[in-house]
């Protein structure tokens, strides 16, 4: 549990849970909003299921934008980690190849310093070898989200296409 919420710190999955929560309530506050403006609109039915049509086409769109705005930014924060990653360890190297440039004079003494030296680099890359393989299941948990974001997305998207069109070709016979 501890893990997993760490996860969602990193990878920012904790802030879109309250994104998500966040949009759906605005969702079903329109919803709610539309229902109480059909009930109390002084226009014809006719008129009405027109407007409706029209207000459902936008909606849809405006979902599908929302959700390729959605899989950019989370193929963005994917992208940012990689970066990350590669940034510490060329880091890494650099330092580990200045350390092996200072060898001096005294060898006794220089090796003693560099056998100090290369396990305190080997923790560290230990270290850094334990960071990897979390930034990598971050990534890949990054990647899931995004395939799942658009998944139902998409499939949302169909669903209000096809009800809009079922309210068009409604409006359109009724008219």
């Amino acid at each position: 549990m501890l893990f997993e919420e760490i996860i969602g710190a990193f990878t920012g999955q904790n802030r879109r849970n309250r994104q998500r929560a966040a949009a759906i309530g605005v969702m079903l506050g329109a919803v709610g909003g539309a229902i109480a403006g059909l009930l109390f609109a002084p226009k014809s039915g006719a008129e009405t299921r027109g407007d409706i049509a029209k207000v459902s086409v936008k909606g849809a769109h405006a979902v599908r934008d929302a959700s390729v705005h959605a899989a950019e930014k989370i193929a963005d924060a994917g992208g940012r980690a990689y970066e990350k990653v590669r940034d510490v360890s060329v880091s890494t190297a650099e330092k580990l190849r200045e350390t092996a440039g200072d060898v001096g004079s005294d060898v006794g003494r220089q090796v003693h310093k560099l056998r100090n030296k290369a396990a305190q680099a080997a923790r560290s890359a230990a270290d850094k070898l334990e960071e990897d393989e979390e930034t990598r299941e971050a990534r890949e948990a990054g990647r899931r989200l995004r395939r799942e974001a658009r998944g139902a997305a998409a499939d949302t998207v169909a669903d209000v296409l096809e009800d809009a069109e079922e309210v068009a070709e409604d409006a359109a016979e009724e008219a």
